[in-house]
């Protein structure tokens, strides 16, 4: 997502965060940076297995949402 739609998104997500937080008892952890990196070197493995339930297509669009976030992320 770019421009305007992701800053809509970002808007929704987080009044749904403060909802989750205010009307719950749902503990919210927030990820240090150490944490992020090490949980997805974590799911790497979960990648694999799932490109292979899904096939070439599948493991296509898994390729490219993960490229796009990157390129998100490196913003």
């Amino acid at each position: 997502m770019s421009g305007r739609s992701f800053e809509i998104q970002e808007e929704l997500n987080g009044g749904a965060l403060d909802l989750i937080k205010s009307s719950s008892d749902i503990t919210v952890e927030q990820l240090t940076e150490e944490e992020r990196q090490a949980f997805k070197e974590k799911a790497m493995s979960a990648y694999d297995v799932y490109k292979n339930m899904v096939g070439a297509d599948g493991a296509a669009i898994l390729d490219k949402l993960i490229e796009e976030v990157a390129a998100i992320e490196s913003k």
